[in-house]
């Protein structure tokens, strides 16, 4: 990929120090005190980055074939005052299409980050200028393929796109799927979209946290845990603290048996 081609970079609208903040109300309900301090203490290493995504802009025809299921609260019969929830089943065989002015996709992997550029936040009407020394900010690099794998997860996030307004009068869980007829999409620019990102520990299990530069949209890779106390600070519920509890039983049972023998030789 030719870096340089990049077309325009979507603009902070949030702070080092308001993103901070924003990682630091994220922790405040599960910890207090001396804890909180540590995790204000490793604020200092939150860092801007940035990532590469491609837009699109075009027109996609779809159609869905399946069943939605509809909740309707009903009054029972011959009862003024107790009620009911009901489950009805339609089945669901409609065409729609739509124009869709801008579409942001990522240009890597993006099993190894999650997606926290919504679609709103992407507007190349926003994107300020490219400069050259941005490319030293790009700490993921862009896929080998990514014209082409980008170009498909456009046509499917379209087609999502598309589907949730054809839906969106519906209450109920669609169940089906997503055909699509027609698609024409095509590639309008690639932008580079800001990110602070900082890893932060919290009972020795590594959190990284992403907030987007440009809406202050945060997300926390929180690690999986054995025990789920460990993520709202209950020391007692660690596995730690039961591997601490063994090794003083084993320390107290050890010197029982010593004492046991010495009073028995004695």
């Amino acid at each position: 990929m030719d870096n340089s081609l990049y077309t325009g970079v979507m603009p902070e609208a949030i702070s080092r120090n308001e993103a901070k903040n924003l990682v630091l109300k994220r922790f405040e309900a599960e910890c207090v005190g001396a804890t909180l301090q540590q995790i204000k203490s490793q604020l200092s290493g939150i860092k801007l980055q940035y990532y590469p995504y491609a837009t699109y802009k075009g027109d996609i025809s779809i159609r869905l074939s399946g069943s939605l299921e509809e909740y309707k609260t009903e009054v029972v019969h011959g009862s003024e005052n107790q009620l009911t929830t009901n489950t009805y089943e339609y089945a669901i065989d409609m065409e729609g299409s739509s124009h869709i002015d801008y579409l942001a996709v990522p240009l890597y992997d993006d099993s190894i980050m999650p997606h926290i550029c919504n679609i709103d936040s992407m507007d190349p009407a926003q994107a300020g200028p490219f400069s050259i020394d941005m490319l030293d900010k790009i700490t993921i690099e862009p896929t080998s393929a990514d014209s082409q794998q980008a170009l498909q997860k456009a046509e499917t996030l379209a087609g999502e796109i598309v589907a949730h307004k054809m839906l969106e009068k519906h209450t109920g869980k669609y169940t089906g799927g997503i055909e699509t007829i027609q698609c024409q999409m095509q590639q309008t620019g690639k932008i580079l979209q800001p990110i602070y990102k900082v890893v932060v520990k919290l009972f020795m299990r590594p959190h990284t946290i992403l907030v987007n530069a440009t809406t202050g949209q945060l997300y926390d890779t929180e690690p999986e845990i054995d025990q789920p106390g460990i993520a709202q600070g209950h020391m007692f519920q660690s596995p730690y603290f039961h591997k601490a509890l063994k090794v003083a039983a084993a320390v107290v049972l050890l010197i029982d048996i010593i004492w046991l023998i010495y009073y028995l030789m004695s």
